[in-house]
Order: C-alpha cells, then sequence, then structure tokens
C-alpha cells in the first residue's frame, strides 16, 4: 500500500489520465486546502472537473449545494462547463468501478 501519496492525488491522477485518454489536455488546479480540481481542454470543449475521492468501502458521494455552486461560478468565470467526477478507491488505493461522471448545471 502507498502510504506517502495521499488518496486525493492518486484519485486527482485517475481523473486526469481519463481526460487524457479522451484526447484533452489537463491542467491541475488543486492547491493545499482547496477543492480538487481539473482543467480539460480539447478542440471545442472546455471542462472543469472537480474530483471527489473516498477511499474504503464508502462509495463516492456527490458535491453539496455549496460545492456546486461554487463550481458553477468557477467554471463560468473562465468559459468552462462544470463536471463533477466521483472516485473511490479501495484500501491499497486502487480505483473501485468507474469514474461517476456528472455535469453540473
Amino acid at each position: 500500500m502507498l502510504t506517502d501519496i495521499s488518496p486525493d492525488v492518486i484519485g486527482e491522477q485517475i481523473v486526469a489520465t481519463e481526460l487524457e485518454a479522451q484526447g484533452y489536455a489537463t491542467n491541475f488546479l488543486t492547491k493545499p486546502g482547496d477543492s480538487i480540481g481539473i482543467e480539460a481542454k480539447k478542440a471545442g470543449s472546455k471542462l472543469l472537473v472537480q474530483v471527489k475521492v473516498f477511499a474504503g468501502r464508502v462509495p463516492p458521494a456527490v458535491l453539496t449545494s455549496e460545492e456546486q455552486k461554487n463550481l458553477r461560478l468557477r467554471a463560468m468565470r473562465f468559459g468552462f462547463e462544470p463536471w463533477e467526477a466521483g472516485v473511490q478507491l479501495d484500501e491499497d488505493l486502487h480505483l473501485v468501478g468507474k469514474i461517476q461522471w456528472r455535469c453540473i448545471s
């Protein structure tokens, strides 16, 4: 088990890797104490993705209404489409199932 890498960092990497596989260029926006965020761009599409990571047996929860509002405002300010990515990791910090994508409109 990787003990020196946080579940948030691993979850963010998993989401970025999936976006890159879909042809997006990614930029990490995460700062200490901030939400986990990724800018993803490809021709005709600009996404701002907030990542929710849960380790263990707890399933990923959705963004709170306050988090959704903040994500929408942040995305609108820069012309991005707001998205949420829910990532569940097992005890060894491996992805459980698939990333749960949701457009925040």
